[in-house]
Formats: C-alpha cells, sequence, structure tokens
C-alpha cells in the first residue's frame, strides 16, 4: 500500500511538468490531435455508414450495475451499449466491427477478480473501456500482471490515481474534490461536513483527502462520519453537522441517498449548501428543495451542456440507441465518463491501426500517443505516459439552479488546479504514504 500512495505523490509531481500546460490548452476545448479527435467524436445526424462485416475487435467492460452503488451507476451498461451500437452504425473501428462484453460484478470483489480472469484469458479482450467497478483494487494487481489497459470510467476509484495500467477518461478524486472545496469557498462556504459512504474503501479515503485540502483551499473540515444506504435516517449525523456549524455537506452515496439524507436534514431546519460529485449526482435532485443550490464537481463535461459537436453527438447517440436513459433517475456525469471511455479507446485505436487481431500492447501504443488529449471535448486534458500514473489536473462544476443543473463554466471549459497549490498536494499525498 505505501508503494502505491508514493505513487500517487509521484503522478502529482508529474504534473508539474504536463499538468499545468494542459490547464492552458483545455480551455480551446479540444487537444493537441486536431482531426484524430474528430474522428473520434463523430456526428449522429451524418448519414450512419453500413457496419463493417468481418470478425470484431473485442474489448470488456466490467462495472458494479447491481449493488450498493447501482443508485448512481446502474445505467452505465446501457450507455456502453448504445457506445458500441454508434460505433458500428457509423463504419466501426478501423474498418472492423467492434464488440464489446460487458460484466456486472454487483460491487463484489470475489465476483469482480473472475470475471476480469475471464475477459482476459477466454474472450481475449484488448481492452477495458467504460468501466464502473467500485471494486478495482480486487484485480488491480492481475491487470498489471497481464498489461491490459483499463480505459475509464470511475475515476473515484483510487486506482486510476496509482496504477499505470489505469487510464482515466475523467477527473480523478483528488482534482475533483479539491475543485469541489474551491467552489464551495466561491460560494461563501466556511466549514464543510463530509458522509462518506462505508460500502466503498474508497468514500473512506475521500473523507480523510477532503479534510486535507481543506487546508490547502483554505475552508475548514469539523465533521466527518460514515452513513449507509441502508441506515433508517440521517437525523442524528445532520444534527451533529449542524452543532459543528457546517454550512456546506458532502454526501458521499449514490444520488437517491444522498437526496434522502439532505431532504431529513432539512426537515430538522437544517439547510447547507449540499456539495457533492462525480457518480454521486442525479438527475432526482432537480426541483427538490433540498438541494437548491447545490454545486457539484464533474470528472466530464456536465450534462446540461451541449455547445461542443463531441456532447451534443454524445445526447444524441443515447436518445436513439439506449432511450429511456437520459430520463432515468441513476443518468448522471458517469455516463459521460463512460462515453468518453469509448471515444478514447476508439482514438487510441485509430493512431495505432488496431485490427481484430491486435493485443492490448498495441492499444498501449495508441494510448501513449496522448498529450493534453480532451478527445474533441469530452475529457479534461489527458497525458498518458509509459509506466507512469495519470493525473488529471482539471474539473467541471455546475450548480442546481431555478431547478435545473446549470454549467458553472461556459463552453464545455474546466477549471484547473492552480500553479501554486500543485505543490501543496504533491506534498499532502506524500503524507498519506
Amino acid at each position: 500500500m505505501r508503494d502505491r500512495k508514493l505513487m500517487v505523490a509521484g503522478a502529482v509531481a508529474l504534473t508539474l511538468a504536463l499538468g499545468v500546460a494542459a490547464c492552458g490548452s483545455s480551455n480551446s476545448g479540444s487537444g493537441t490531435s486536431g482531426s484524430s479527435s474528430s474522428s473520434a467524436s463523430g456526428n449522429v445526424s451524418q448519414a450512419a455508414a453500413k457496419t463493417p462485416p468481418g470478425k470484431p475487435i473485442v474489448i470488456g467492460s466490467i462495472g458494479s450495475y447491481s449493488g450498493p452503488q447501482a443508485g448512481s451507476l446502474g445505467v452505465a451498461d446501457d450507455t456502453m451499449n448504445a457506445w458500441e451500437s454508434y460505433t458500428n452504425a457509423n463504419g466501426g473501428i478501423n474498418g472492423h466491427p467492434v464488440k464489446v462484453i460487458i460484466k456486472d460484478d454487483a460491487g463484489n470483489p470475489t465476483k469482480a477478480a473472475q470475471l476480469v480472469k475471464e475477459l482476459v484469458e477466454q474472450d481475449k479482450v484488448q481492452a477495458f473501456v467504460g468501466n464502473t467497478s467500485t471494486v478495482t483494487e480486487a484485480f488491480q494487481k492481475y491487470i498489471t500482471a497481464k498489461q491490459v489497459p483499463f480505459i475509464g470510467s470511475a475515476e473515484f476509484q483510487q486506482d486510476y490515481t496509482t496504477n499505470p495500467l489505469f487510464f482515466p477518461t475523467g477527473t480523478q478524486a483528488v482534482t475533483f474534490d479539491y475543485g469541489l472545496l474551491v467552489e464551495a469557498k466561491k460560494a461563501g462556504v466556511k466549514k464543510i461536513g463530509v458522509l462518506p459512504c462505508a460500502e466503498v474503501a474508497a468514500c473512506s479515503l475521500g473523507g480523510k483527502l477532503i479534510q486535507g485540502l481543506g487546508q490547502i483551499v483554505g475552508v475548514q473540515v469539523p465533521y466527518v462520519q460514515k452513513i449507509t444506504v441502508t441506515q433508517p435516517n440521517y437525523t442524528s449525523v445532520c444534527l451533529a453537522a449542524k452543532a459543528k456549524g457546517v454550512d456546506g455537506l458532502t454526501i458521499v452515496e449514490n444520488a437517491t441517498t444522498v437526496l434522502r439524507a439532505a431532504d431529513q436534514c432539512n426537515q430538522q431546519g437544517y439547510k447547507p449548501r449540499q456539495l457533492n460529485v462525480s457518480a454521486t449526482t442525479g438527475q432526482v435532485w432537480q426541483n427538490q428543495a433540498s438541494m437548491d443550490g447545490a454545486i457539484t464537481t464533474q470528472s466530464n463535461p456536465v450534462l446540461a451542456d451541449d455547445s461542443t459537436p463531441a456532447l451534443k453527438t454524445f445526447h444524441e447517440a443515447l436518445d436513439k440507441y439506449a432511450p429511456g436513459v437520459t430520463k432515468s433517475d441513476q443518468y448522471n456525469e458517469i455516463d459521460s465518463s463512460v462515453w468518453a471511455g469509448g471515444q478514447a479507446f476508439k482514438l487510441a485505436a485509430q493512431r495505432a491501426k488496431l485490427t481484430p487481431t491486435s493485443t492490448p500492447a498495441d492499444v498501449l501504443k495508441g494510448l501513449y500517443t496522448f498529450k493534453n488529449e480532451t478527445v474533441g471535448g469530452l475529457t479534461p486534458p489527458l497525458n498518458y505516459v509509459k509506466g507512469k500514473p495519470t493525473f488529471t489536473t482539471c474539473w467541471f462544476p455546475q450548480q442546481i439552479k431555478s431547478g435545473k443543473f446549470t454549467p458553472l463554466t461556459q463552453g464545455a471549459k474546466p477549471n484547473c488546479i492552480s500553479k501554486t497549490d500543485l505543490p501543496k498536494l504533491e506534498q499532502l499525498l506524500q503524507s498519506f504514504a
């Protein structure tokens, strides 16, 4: 564990050379790869090409679509299926169809490890793409041993920051937690409480991380208390947070549980500004009194933003190939990260000229071409370096205003870690070792 945490600090140090430059370039909303990024983004409104014949390029996708966090992840498999349908209806990849084998680990580590092994050894997948597993710790060593790239999309998992074979297609926990505190401070929040989920290890780590980040950003984090989905009520934690003077509350659970806890706080006459991140965000929050003014930071451009062609394509493809997903209470920015994972794989495949007989090593060659790459505006700037964990430095903020999610930046542009705070983040993460 010590070695893995030290790798986090090394990843932050790497951004001093790569990430700060990416903050500037990201504001253009496009990667440095020019036409390659455009070809990966596509356009549903164009005349669809015929699905290519022949053997497919086979990839795997593993997620926790059932289990305790299904309330936020339960339609991500539908999104990945939509990506497959869209890709094949628009000519496939390099003239070949693509086949996605999707597995549900139900948040069970033993099951997850077995499914990953089957996909590698029996199905011979070239990569894992658009993954939302909450138990990556169960198979990350196996992924490393087999050198199979794991591309997106549950970037809140620690392995996306520590393992060089995990390729985030969105902002990781360190950055979107930092970004959340920055956005909260801008909104006037002074004291933040954190209610991390007890079901997933990454939640507990996030609670400790937010406390450390608060010292860097300049906000207090006086209250941290674990909660569960099955907890009968949250009245006691609401009152305890209130007693600590908390005026901004981060509830790290699935979207429906967040709303239930926020409502119960509201019923006690306690209405802190709700602050949240990534997979915990849900459409069910809109038009809810307890969530009015809620601020969230996302791994990918917010769903309410349709300002770039790649985002418009994503929404059109879901409406065509997975109707109903965008109306689901489980739909959130994780779905855009899943889609971005598919498009990032496609871009890497184009650059590496993948075929059905290509290997995971060939996929890696394509991924290592990513330098400040945003995949047509679907991601924060991505820099993949062989043998180095990836660290993203930008996030996408939004707020619930007049009952609707509203971007806090224009044109799908992210906000980024300041140059002065990057060394402080490095020092913080070294303290976790």
